[in-house]
């Protein structure tokens, strides 16, 4: 590891490493320095550059929160790491999962894993034996030496892939509990673990377009460089020498726990003392009883001069505001203002398509006369639509809000695509055959370029096992068609380029879930759940590939083996997938009423708009 302790100091330190040197000496693979994956991704070669320590990135934001140094030796992939990886897994999928059904979700996010990581590994660090055994060829050490950044980032990367709720698990649960299908526990499994799995077969390709090059930024990355850097302050050459050299005398990690203490503190009053902070009209409260001033200023109607002091209400749709570049903020506020302030009351106060027998804003699907469309009364014992009863029971209508929502998302697909071509075209043909050896635009380019990629072989083969288990799945548990998976792929396929660089520029992910809806309209109209079914594959594959491409970019700037990083995801992604099935069965089976508006504290908000999109795009479709 790399040392930047004087001379001077005891050398109790060096005896303890010089022990554990010996011990990995005596094995040929072992999970410390290196881990065994470390061994199968780090070349005994030289480096193939000749690194300068005072080059930086070409990009000041890059400079300022990336490290320009790597320690080759530093331990990352080891038995400890593991352990904590495995049980942030656990623990957030199954907490994330667990509340993703309540009416209010909350959702534990990678943040926590990382904080709170970084106290275990500490706490593992000082406790453990320093003693390694062997199994088989393989030999552990239980300490390998203190908690390093390389580990932390690790945890951290895993927890962030795999800590969330499945996009699948709504499908599953629109079909027991709105279609009334029952769905076998393994093939519910399976599908969940194919659809979250086959997007990472995808991304292999992706890497020289959207991790190698220096372009390629991904703000939000650069969040979690500079807090683990923080963490880890004291380990840092870089963040002392900026420390010496500046004014400010109070250290990043002091700042960082003052800043975490106010959050703590002010949370309590949004959160329980004084809710009403959280979303406050106070034009409203002048006169309360005006239906004109609740539609354009109310909390539930267009906000118009509502206050929000909850940091939770800022960031849940766009993320965080620090993160975002400015000018995309400033972008997305001009779209929001003419969409949801301009367009939205002018369509409804002129009564276009029948809007004012409607709320302005909802997501729920309604009769021309105002009521909750119910789909049931449309559709045959096989789930798909009556058109006699279709059009007895009358046509399904759409607030004006929610119609003008799919155009946006029709329109920012197309123009994604057009953005692309026009100004990333020659660069993109630049780069599909490179690799990352002759990446060497920038220094962490060439720091990576030491550690071997995982091969392209990896990802083709996790793809085409991930394809063939997923038709099974369609085919045997009847959720559609099996060769409709190619199409829904190849949407994946198309798109996920031109989405991802917009992503990594801007930090907005466009999702395909509007546009893979309307093709499997087409597709396959009349049949809700094969709908649904493709619109899991086709959006989720490609959300998936660009989930790993992103911890892809957070290992090259942290410099952790790509192997290691691949492995990793794919083991927590797999057992998560579990995790959420088992949850989600577990609450659809216990809890009365769930995912209905007799049970207000189970109404389920997001699959009850994941059935109101079955219903206009699968069972009526193009009627």
């Amino acid at each position: 590891m790399a040392d930047s302790r004087s001379e001077s100091i005891p050398t109790v330190y060096e005896l303890f490493e010089d022990i554990i040197h010996r011990n990995f000496e005596k094995s040929n693979v072992s999970l410390s320095t290196p881990s065994n994956i470390d061994r199968l991704s780090v070349s005994c070669e030289p480096a193939y550059f000749n690194v300068e320590t005072d080059e930086q990135s070409p990009y000041e934001e890059v400079a300022a929160n990336v490290s320009n140094k790597d320690d080759r030796d530093m331990p990352c992939l080891t038995l400890r790491s593991w352990i904590i990886s495995l049980l942030f897994t656990c623990l957030l999928s199954f907490v994330n999962q667990f509340f993703w059904y309540r009416t209010s979700p909350l959702f534990v996010g990678a943040l926590v894993a990382q904080l709170l990581s970084h106290l275990l590994g500490k706490i593992m660090a000082k406790v453990l034996p320093c003693r390694t055994f062997k199994v088989w060829r393989w030999s552990f050490c239980l300490n390998p030496g203190p908690f390093t950044i390389k580990e932390h980032c690790i945890i951290t990367a895993m927890a962030s892939a795999a800590g969330g709720t499945a996009y699948a698990i709504d499908v599953i649960t629109i079909q027991r509990l709105f279609y009334k299908r029952s769905i076998n526990y393994g093939i519910g499994i399976l599908f969940v673990i194919t659809s979250q799995t086959l997007g990472y077969g995808m991304a292999g390709i992706m890497r020289r377009f959207l991790v190698w090059p220096a372009a390629m930024i991904w703000p939000a990355n650069l969040v979690s460089c500079a807090l683990f850097r923080t963490l880890h302050s004291g380990n840092d050459d870089n963040i002392q020498e900026e420390n010496n050299n500046s004014r400010w005398i109070m250290s990043r990690f002091r700042f960082f726990f003052l800043a975490f203490l106010c959050q703590f503190l002010w949370y309590w009053f949004p959160g329980y003392i004084f809710p009403i902070l959280s979303l406050f009209s106070w034009i409203c409260v002048i006169k309360p009883d005006n239906l004109l001033l609740s539609q354009l200023t109310g909390v539930s109607g267009l906000g118009l001069g509502s206050l929000e002091l909850d940091w939770n209400a800022w960031v849940w749709f766009l993320g965080s505001p620090i993160i975002v570049p400015f000018w995309a903020q400033i972008n997305i506020m001009i779209g929001f203002v003419v969409l949801a302030w301009i367009m939205t009351p002018a369509a409804y106060y002129t009564n276009l398509w029948g809007a004012k027998a409607l709320p302005m804003v909802s997501t729920r699907v309604f009769t021309a006369d105002g009521y909750y469309y119910d789909v049931k009364s449309v559709l045959n014992s096989q789930n798909r639509v009556n058109e006699t009863a279709y059009k007895t029971y009358g046509e399904m209508r759409m607030t004006v809000i929610f119609a003008f929502s799919y155009g946006a998302s029709f329109a920012a697909i197309a123009a994604v695509i057009v953005h692309t071509v026009l100004f990333n075209g020659k660069t993109i043909l630049k780069q599909f055959r490179s690799s990352l050896k002759n990446t060497n635009e920038d220094i962490h380019a060439k720091l990576m370029s030491y550690y071997s990629e995982a091969p392209e072989w990896w990802y083709t083969i996790l793809f085409v096992f991930a394809f063939v288990v997923a038709a099974l799945v369609c085919h045997f548990g009847e959720l559609m068609p099996w060769y409709f998976l190619f199409l829904a792929v190849a949407s994946a396929f198309l798109f996920r380029l031109p989405t991802g660089i917009v992503l990594v520029v801007t930090n907005q992910g466009i999702g395909l879930n509007v546009i893979t809806e309307f093709i499997a309209g087409v597709a396959i109209p009349g049949d809700p759940l094969a709908n649904v079914t493709l619109k899991t594959y086709g959006y989720i594959t490609q959300a998936q590939a660009l989930t790993l491409i992103s911890d892809l970019k957070l290992g090259h700037y942290m410099k952790i083996p790509p192997r290691a990083m691949f492995i990793t995801q794919l083991v927590g992604t797999i057992i998560a997938g579990i995790i959420n099935y088992a949850t989600a069965d577990y609450l659809m089976t216990t809890i009365p009423n769930i995912c209905t508006e007799r049970n207000l504290r189970w109404t389920c908000p997001n699959a009850n708009t994941f059935y109101s999109a079955s219903i206009i795009w699968g069972a009526i479709g193009m009627v």
